[in-house]
């Protein structure tokens, strides 16, 4: 489902990343599981848990296409999917502001 909202909303960076073999359900799977309580701090993850007890399942995948959004730059410049696991690695760093 993700991949194809990636598709829609972010086609050059879909494409891109098919082009380099990388599969977002490779990460956004462990994002859903844990709720991303994996991935951000916990200042982070209180405004994530709220929009999501409020606002229901569909955050989750809006979250997850904003962040793929945020890191288009990144990676567009990556050449191969060991690149693009590297970039996706750190996410956590770079959303560490909760506002």
């Amino acid at each position: 489902v993700v991949a194809q909202l990636i598709k829609e909303k972010l086609p050059v960076l879909f494409a891109h990343m098919e082009k380099c073999y990388f599969d977002p359900s490779m990460v956004t799977l462990q994002w859903f599981s844990c709720l991303f309580s994996y991935n951000f701090n916990f200042e982070v993850l209180q405004r994530l848990w709220d929009v999501f007890f409020l606002k229901g399942d569909k955050v989750l995948f809006r979250i997850s296409l904003a962040i793929y959004h945020l890191l288009q730059k990144k990676i567009m410049k990556c050449t191969e999917v060991t690149d693009i696991s590297k970039v996706m690695e750190g996410v956590q760093a770079m959303l560490q502001d909760p506002l």
